[in-house]
């Protein structure tokens, strides 16, 4: 996976509950600015399913998704 220069981030390769209700990954906001992306483990035997979910997260920082102040739902078109 490519680093996305600019962004201070790490990745984390995590077991997911199946019940998680995520599409295998996810992005926390730490307190000094920082992010932290989870993977889902089970997303590591489908290469092409983890690189879509990874830009997917990288996508929500670079779009300040974080500071926009919009509902969640609006973010991800639920």
């Amino acid at each position: 996976m490519k680093l996305i220069p600019g962004v201070d981030y790490r990745v984390f390769w995590v077991a997911f509950p199946p019940d998680s209700g995520t599409s295998g990954g996810c992005v926390v906001l730490n307190e000094d600015g920082t992010y932290t992306i989870l993977m889902d483990k089970r997303l590591l035997c489908n290469s092409s399913k983890a690189k879509k979910t990874y830009r997917h997260e990288i996508d929500h920082i670079l779009h300040d998704d974080f500071y926009n102040g919009r509902p969640i739902r609006d973010i991800e078109d639920i």
